[in-house]
């Protein structure tokens, strides 16, 4: 897993490729714990708004009922909250979303072509990155920031088992992959976290520091 820093960049470099979806996309795998198949087929009417008589955020709405295919356990209507506290301005973007067609692809991407925005994106970073890290990357931000417990993070990454939400919640192998960074990588990223909602939603890059990541 990597840190939030890590993937704000990519975020980063998808708006600099005026793909402002892409971007968003990134950002909602990882506070979803989606894997990529999840969240390529999600579509705008995937996302339902806060509502003060239920959810007080905005819900991914995975699988319905009235449709195929299921999830992974064979699940339908899974909803997943995005409260991690991380994002608050994912909003603006998804009220923009939600009022385009239901049954359009929300970011119009296959896996091939997100796979290859990743993998662009990440060779600015010089740092190897494949969209499945965004799953368990959430699981174990969240875990470490004590955002969610254990059985939280269970079933918000709809795993069956405790045991196999531990087994993708790796908190401390946070520190080993941040630790690997160098000090220049750490402080371009850093920018890009504190950043990331001026870069998003105004497309204002001013407050970032100055790349100088050596790309290999």
């Amino acid at each position: 897993p990597y840190s939030c820093p890590v993937w704000a960049e990519l975020a980063v470099e998808a708006v600099r490729r005026n793909d402002l979806l892409g971007a968003v996309a990134i950002v909602i795998m990882v506070e979803a714990y989606l894997r990529p198949k999840e969240l390529l087929s999600l579509r705008c009417g995937s996302f339902l708004a806060p509502s003060r008589m239920g959810v007080g955020s905005w819900l991914v709405h995975l699988f319905p009922q009235r449709e195929l295919p299921r999830s992974k356990t064979g699940e339908a209507d899974d909803t997943i909250p995005l409260n991690s506290g991380r994002t608050p301005w994912l909003g603006s973007v998804l009220e923009i979303l939600a009022k385009k067609p239901a049954h359009q692809s929300a970011f119009g991407y296959d896996y091939p072509s997100f796979y290859s925005l990743i993998r662009n994106c990440a060779a600015t970073l010089n740092v190897p990155v494949v969209p499945y890290q965004g799953r368990h990357s959430g699981a174990s931000l969240d875990y470490a920031h004590s955002v969610r417990s254990i059985e939280e993070i269970r079933r918000h990454g709809r795993w069956k088992m405790i045991k196999s939400a531990t087994r993708y919640e790796k908190r401390g192998r946070l520190n080993a992959s941040w630790q690997r960074l160098s000090w220049t990588q750490k402080t371009y990223m850093e920018s890009c976290a504190l950043n990331l909602e001026k870069v998003v939603l105004y497309g204002d890059f001013s407050g970032l520091a100055p790349n100088m990541i050596t790309r290999s």
